[in-house]
């Protein structure tokens, strides 16, 4: 399923302390949806949390969903992280070819 495009990130963090900033309102997502459920996940809350304010959640996100979007691509691209550190050889080599071939779907799909 292609996401769609009102869901993307409206911009991508170039410098480290918009990095920063984007990391922040993904650590807030998590500790929002733990702690307090989905419901009370508004962008409102995620920014209140992230110590950002409503405005800046909306440079790096359309909405909700995009936030969502968001925080599954960097748990996915962590997840690619540590199969790529498997060393290549013993039982761990196939693991490691197939993260690298659902990284490159993942790619496709997106691209």
């Amino acid at each position: 399923n292609k996401r769609h495009e009102s869901n993307a990130a409206r911009k991508g963090p170039q410098q480290q302390r918009a990095k920063a900033t984007v990391s922040a309102i993904l650590d807030a997502t998590i500790r929002v949806l733990e702690r307090e459920g989905s419901d009370a996940a508004s962008t409102s809350r995620i920014a209140e949390v992230a110590g950002v304010s409503v405005g800046t959640l909306y440079q790096y996100f359309a909405n909700r969903d995009a936030i969502l979007d968001a925080l599954q691509d960097r748990g996915f691209e962590r997840a690619t992280e540590v199969v790529h550190r498997v060393p290549g050889s013993g039982a761990y080599a196939s693991d490691r070819r197939a993260g690298a071939s659902l990284a490159g779907r993942r790619g496709q799909m997106n691209g």
